[in-house]
């Protein structure tokens, strides 16, 4: 019984001295994700077909997206919508979008500081935009986007966050 107390003692003192070595009972669990998703539109298509919008023209909600924002075709941004989601792995989420687009996604798996989420993106007449999955490091936005018309496109820019208890 003794040996046994001084033995735990022994792997408890080494757990903290030696880096990555932990006790069972120190991991946490992740049990979803958070997700932020700004709804963009892009107009003003560039006369030389790639766009090239800086910092500055961009509102402070969106300027973080800049270089992504700069590879697209289009000169004016504007922010439609956020929305910030939980959602537990493996559950399905459905999301209203303006302009009647839905988004559907259902995280897959979070390993280290990446996720994997099913994503399924429907414009208003429930045309699929874009159904697959995404793997995403986290804190790190995705910028993905749809051509509407000759004149806009519609963006969304997601960024995942895993959730432990």
């Amino acid at each position: 019984m003794r040996t046994d107390a001084v033995l735990l003692s022994l792997i408890f003192s080494f757990s903290f001295a030696l880096p990555g070595i932990t006790l069972l009972a120190e991991e946490r669990e992740c049990t979803g994700v958070s997700i932020d998703i700004r709804a963009l539109i892009g107009s003003e298509p560039a006369s030389d077909g790639v766009g090239g919008v800086s910092a500055a023209s961009l509102d402070s909600d969106i300027k973080d997206l800049a270089s992504q924002l700069s590879r697209l075709r289009y000169e004016k941004f504007e922010l439609l919508d956020f929305k910030q989601q939980e959602v537990n792995l493996r559950s399905r989420r459905k999301v209203e979008l303006p302009r009647g687009q839905k988004l559907v996604f259902k995280p897959m798996y979070v390993e280290g500081n990446r996720v994997g989420m099913w994503m399924r993106w429907n414009d208003h007449k429930g045309m699929r935009l874009l159904d697959t999955l995404m793997h995403f490091e986290c804190g790190e936005t995705i910028v993905s986007g749809v051509e509407s018309s000759n004149d806009h496109g519609y963006i969304l820019a997601i960024k995942v966050h895993p959730i432990y208890k």
